[in-house]
Order: C-alpha cells, then structure tokens, then sequence
C-alpha cells in the first residue's frame, strides 16, 4: 500500500488481517492488533479488517461486499443474502469461528442438491453449487457458469437443498480454478453432475468419496464426520431448502434409486 507517496509493505496473519506494515528499509511503520471477532484495540495504520472487508468510518461497520460487518457484535447487520442455507442465524460470520474461517465476499460456497424430476437422466435429481455467488452446474453441454441468482431463478419447478461447506480463500480459488477446468465428457452412469464437485473437492483433500447420484454425493457428505471434525463443525452440516424454490416438494423425490 501507499501512505504520503512512500510505498507500505504489510503483513497479514492467518484470517488476511493486517497486522503490520514495513517501510522500504524494514522498519515497522505501524502495527495493529485485534480482538477475536475483528474489532481493532490497539495501534493504527490501515482501514482493512477481516478479508474483503473494509472499515467505513461513518458508521463504524466493515464493509463486506454483499452486507455491512460489526465487529462489536460479532456478527452482520444484514442477512445473508444466500438465505437459510447454513442453519438458523442468516447474521453469523464465518460459521462464528472467525479465529479458524473468513469470508471475504459476505457469502460462502455451498453445494446444492436438486429434486429429481421427470424421466430419465432428471429422475435422478441434480447437482450444483455456487462460490461467492458464481453458480456452477455441469450437464451433457459442459459446465455452466453464470450468477447464482438467475440459476436458482431457473430452478422455481422444483425443489432444492444447499449444504454450506467451510473453506478458506485459498481453498475457495482451487475450487473455483478446478470447475473451471473441469472438461471430462459428460457420462450419466459415470461422469455425471456430481463428478465435478466430488472430483475438485478430493483434489483439495476435503472429500475422499465417489458417489455415483446426487443423493449418494449427499448423504456420503453430510456423513463425513472426520472432514467436519476436522474443520471446525462439532456436527454434520444440515442441508437447508434453498429460498425461491419448490420447497413444499419433498426435496427426494420417489423417482430417486434408494
């Protein structure tokens, strides 16, 4: 960063926040301290807090994109835009561990599992998933990337639920630049809807699993006691109906293969 024309080297700890910064000669030219939900007690230098989150003056809140941060709560003033799709609080921040979690954009990444319709390869319900908001779906034309908002819009016929799954930025962008990636021929008995997010996860470590329909990729997630242990869940996660959909509809469908 630059302050009165002289360029700032700034360092950050494990959550992104800035805790110091170094002059051109290594000197320390500040240094700031927080307390466990990101509010500053001591020192002074920048105006970042959390990651993606900025402090407004005017208000006192930290900015965070999609809502407004603040630190003296712990917790949002807006709800979540994505909806109830991580349990009952639509106001928490980074599942109420921002020691362990962030979350730069005000959203999350959440995997979301489609009601089977019809005949045929739909019976078999759907997988998709968004990332801060960028939706991705994989079908017989190859991945489909577009905002989460006109995806769930194209949804509204049928029921859904999301699973939240806790990741950190640099786990979020491998999984982003590996759904992008992703170019294997589409295959319903193989390949399928699930391939992608099972694939992209298990090169991220996070899932060890191969689940060949939408409710095996399900259930084999929420019963992976080891990963959620392991990252800060003292319980399996809970799918949540996704907002806007047919949540009425029983999300598993009778023409889903038990």
């Amino acid at each position: 960063m630059v302050q009165g024309g002289a360029v700032q080297f700034v360092r950050a700890d494990h959550i992104y926040r800035p805790v110091f910064a170094t002059d051109a000669a290594g000197d320390v030219v500040w240094q700031q301290s927080y307390d466990p939900f990101g509010r500053v007690v001591s020192g002074a230098g920048s105006d970042a807090r959390f990651a993606g989150q900025w402090f407004a003056a005017e208000n006192g809140f930290h900015q965070n994109w999609m809502r407004d941060y603040d630190a003296t709560l712990g917790r949002y003033i807006q709800a979540d835009p994505l909806g109830l799709v991580d349990g009952a609080s639509v106001y928490g921040y980074a599942l109420h561990n921002p020691s362990r979690w962030s979350d730069p954009r005000g959203e999350e990444t959440a995997i979301q599992f489609w009601s089977g319709v019809g005949h045929g390869g739909s019976s078999f319900g759907h997988v998709s998933g968004h990332i801060n908001g960028t939706n991705y779906s994989y079908g017989p034309n190859g991945m489909s990337i577009e905002t989460d908002e006109k995806y769930r819009g194209r949804q509204s016929f049928r029921g859904g639920e999301e699973i939240r799954i806790p990741l950190t930025p640099p786990q979020e962008g491998q999984l982003q630049a590996c759904l992008q990636s992703y170019d294997t021929a589409y295959s319903a008995m193989g390949s399928n809807c699930t391939d992608p997010w099972e694939s992209c996860l298990n090169s991220l470590g996070l899932y060890s699993q191969n689940a060949l329909t939408p409710k095996g990729f399900r259930d084999a997630l929420t019963r992976n006691d080891q990963y959620w242990s392991e990252n800060g869940r003292a319980a399996r996660p809970i799918a949540t109906p996704i907002p806007g959909t047919a949540s009425s509809q029983a999300f598993w469908s009778p023409v889903f293969p038990e």
